[in-house]
């Protein structure tokens, strides 16, 4: 297993099929009591029609306190709400599991006096990403 981090997007291998990290990941989503808000197939809708893509989905959960906590930080933080993972194919059908990295969100909303929810929105997304891939 590997993570990569970019200033805005931190990335993990699967040792899963996209559709297994998928339905692994909302497992451990609904195991932490985290609300389930979408899971949306991009291949499935490009097959649609009439396109191909490798596996991709998205998948939107949260807890709607500490998002709104966030929020009353910086009103803007509502365009990135609910969280989001991407479990991702690429060409070599190797998969991957992505979501935005919280202290890149911090800055891009200036959010302050937030720290530890922040601290604590990191740690859950790395908990939930290595369940899901390992």
């Amino acid at each position: 297993m590997t993570a990569t981090e970019q200033p805005h997007l931190i990335t993990r291998t699967s040792n899963y099929s996209a559709k297994e990290t998928a339905n692994r990941l909302i497992t451990s989503i609904q195991e932490k009591e985290l609300t389930v808000f979408a899971r949306i197939d991009h291949a499935a809708n490009a097959e649609r029609v009439s396109l191909n893509m490798n596996a991709s989905e998205l998948i939107l959960f949260g807890n709607p306190k500490a998002g709104t906590l966030l929020m009353q930080s910086a009103p803007t933080m509502g365009i990135d709400l609910p969280q989001k993972f991407l479990i991702w194919e690429d060409s070599d059908k190797k998969v991957f599991i992505s979501h935005i990295n919280m202290a890149y969100l911090q800055n891009l909303h200036s959010m302050e006096g937030v720290d530890q929810l922040i601290e604590k929105n990191t740690a859950l997304l790395d908990s939930l990403s290595s369940n899901a891939a390992t």
